[in-house]
């Protein structure tokens, strides 16, 4: 069972060994999780609701621990027995409800030893309750996820002895604990952020605190411009609550205030951020280049972009106080295709001072091929192994030196009348439907150019590659994965070749080679045309490949291939339709309905299924039913429940006559070791 982050925490916070009982479990996921990974030998689902309960009891059979997980209609802990589970998870409710629950259990409390609990409101109430009661925060956490954030708590329950009576009905109260114990109470950015929180200095607390802080003061300085009774008090209480986040952040900051004798002596000010959970303090107005620069020895391959808080950003920012930042290198697809673009942008710069900006020079970038990109000439004569070796010169030159790739904003005429000076039609037709002002160009040691993208810090990065004739142009080729990555000898894979250029030609035969030329057909009302135009060209080819497939009657497998949502069943069904033309009987064969069991699924490194490895599909079984459909054997075929994550069999048989064929589609399927 793969949870959420949030609900990770939760199950992480489960010791091994312990039954468990969930309050408000709606679909059952914790229990699941913590019955399947061997955490606890049984668990019990409790919901008030029958709704989620039955959903619960339903994902319960669908993972078959209905052995192992026992569902149970309960308001609060009402349907729980003493003594029946060791620890109780109450999440995803407010913490009113929360205390209303635990207040409602009475002496059930005693008889556990742990809870965990996870208020999404009025966690100071919850943390004030549980210490006045001499329970104690063994550990808390708090996760961020989709922009929300949430706090786990993991609570020790004290064990009963002389020192518990009865108080107030039959609620078991520690008598004068704090006192006994000497007992200190906690303070009040320890009720509301969290006492462990705060001794560990947790990056997330950290975020939540600076983000909580900029909207205290956004409030303020709102209300400053009223004047009333009411926003005089909601202003007071907005500074009660800015002095308490402001206490908070001291945790974050005390060690450097001790070394300076309590006092805050800096030159300059400082900014604190999280990379790699841990955080970091760091000059204001550092960028994320600087910081890449310290903190590069830590990652296998050169960084080439970041993220902040999950958004994108070039190495030229500055970082911001309070960010969570997460460097990039090639092994991440957002950093491959920066590094891609600008090592693009490199080859086109050497290009332009070579051919002194011929126009006859100009380099198109056509599409991937061969771990590499196709690129043809204005004049493809032009191209030879000299001028290939000069421009690679040129390119290993320019990394050497290892010069900036500038990032700056033009008004958007202005890139116009630039690109059209050079002869770039593509680009000023682009710009042209630009409905900003300004555009952002990149630059290269006096080359600027427009791309659609992030790109690279510096030129420094950009060293891998080698330049190889092909066809009418080149490929400029390059590693994967990691610039340590040797880049593999070339391997033409000529069918696919002929397959992209070809539809490069019938754009050009259609006029539309570029962008701006789709744009101006769109806005003169021939997008309908263009659109009739295409699917009869395509509909065209795949009679065309009928009509080859009915030339070999012999062969009995069609296999398809392609990503996914690709169009492969559309593009199955369509080709069916047109071997029926040919006197032909076609069975289209989803590999999809080949998938293992959900549970016997492979796993991505974050915990989710992996639907697209070859090891996702019951390879032996589809192998089996193919070579006997092929013997002439009738064979039952399955149908995969997408909804439970299982095979099913449902009386759907085949057989196959003289004029029948198996249109096969899936991703791997062209992949050879599908088939034996």
């Amino acid at each position: 069972m793969v949870l959420s982050k949030r609900l990770e925490a939760v199950a992480a916070f489960v010791d091994k060994g312990m039954s468990a009982a969930d309050v408000g479990t709606d679909h059952a996921y914790v229990p699941i999780a913590l019955v399947e990974r061997g955490i606890c030998p049984f668990a019990i689902a409790m919901d008030v609701k029958p709704g989620p309960l039955e959903r619960a009891g339903e994902n319960i059979a669908a993972h078959h621990l209905t052995g192992k997980i026992s569902t149970r209609l309960s308001n609060g802990l009402e349907a729980l027995a003493a003594k029946e589970a060791d620890c109780v998870i109450i999440s995803g409710m407010g913490g009113s409800l929360i205390l209303k629950i635990l207040q409602e259990a009475g002496s059930l409390l005693y008889t556990l030893k742990t809870l965990i609990l996870s208020p999404q409101s009025d966690p100071e109430k919850v943390r004030e309750w549980l210490w006045e009661r001499g329970f104690g925060f063994a550990d808390e956490v708090m996760v961020e996820e989709d922009g929300k954030f949430y706090v786990v708590m993991k609570i020790a329950v004290p064990e009963t002895s002389d020192r518990m009576m009865t108080h107030g009905g039959n609620e078991p109260l520690l008598v004068s604990v704090i006192r006994r114990e000497k007992r200190r109470w906690l303070l009040p950015e320890e009720l509301y952020y969290g006492p462990c929180l705060l001794k560990k200095r947790s990056p997330v607390l950290y975020r939540y605190l600076k983000r909580e802080q900029k909207i205290f003061e956004r409030v303020l300085s709102q209300l400053d411009e009223a004047e009333s009774a009411r926003s005089s008090a909601r202003k007071e209480q907005i500074q009660t609550e800015l002095k308490r986040t402001a206490k908070a952040l001291d945790y974050f900051t005390g060690e450097e205030t001790e070394r300076k004798g309590n006092k805050m002596e800096e030159t300059y000010n400082r900014i604190t951020f999280d990379v790699m959970g841990e955080l970091q303090r760091l000059p204001e107005g550092v960028t994320f280049a600087d910081a890449a620069c310290i903190f590069k020895d830590r990652y296998p391959d050169e960084i080439i972009l970041a993220k902040e808080n999950g958004k994108l950003r070039e190495l030229h920012h500055k970082i911001q106080d309070g960010s969570r930042v997460d460097f990039l290198t090639l092994s991440d697809r957002d950093a491959f295709l920066s590094w891609r673009r600008s090592l693009i942008m490199l080859m086109l710069r050497a290009i332009w001072e070579i051919s002194d900006a011929d126009p006859d020079y100009f380099v198109k970038v056509n599409f991937v091929v061969s771990q590499g990109v196709y690129c043809v000439m204005q004049k493809s004569e032009l191209v030879t192994d000299e001028l290939l070796d000069k421009i690679s010169s040129m390119m290993k030159e320019m990394c050497g030196r290892n010069l900036p790739i500038r990032k700056y904003s033009v008004p958007t005429a202005k890139a116009v009348s630039l690109f059209r000076e050079r002869g770039m039609e593509d680009k000023v037709r682009l710009l042209h439907f630009r409905m900003s002002s300004r555009t952002n160009l990149y630059e290269i040691d006096g080359y600027s150019d427009y791309f659609y993208g992030y790109m690279a810090h510096s030129t420094g990065c950009l060293d891998h590659f080698e330049l190889v004739r092909y066809g009418e142009g080149f490929i400029l080729r390059y590693p994967m994965g990691s610039l340590s990555s040797p880049i593999p000898p070339f391997m033409p894979n000529e069918k696919l070749f002929r397959e992209q250029e070809k539809a490069e030609k019938w754009g050009s035969l259609q006029h539309i080679d570029y962008v701006g030329e789709l744009n101006e057909r769109i806005v003169g009302g021939k997008a309908n045309d263009l659109i009739l135009t295409q699917e009869a060209y395509h509909e065209m080819q795949v009679s065309t490949i009928a009509s080859e497939i009915a030339r070999h009657p012999e062969r009995k497998i069609i296999l398809i291939a392609g990503p996914s949502s690709s169009g492969k069943t559309t593009f199955s069904h369509r080709l069916s339709t047109q071997l029926s033309i040919y006197g032909l009987k076609p069975h289209p064969i989803a590999v999809d309905d080949y998938f293992v069991n959900r549970e016997d699924t492979p796993l991505n490194e974050d915990g989710s299924y992996n639907f697209e490895c070859l090891e996702a599909i019951d390879i032996d079984q589809f192998n089996e039913d193919m070579l006997a459909l092929l013997s002439g054997q009738e064979v039952e075929m399955p149908t995969f429940n997408f909804r439970i994550g299982k095979r099913e069999y449902k009386g759907r048989k085949l057989k196959l006559d003289p004029e029948d064929i198996l249109v096969i589609e899936g991703i791997h399927g062209l992949n050879d070791k599908l088939t034996f």
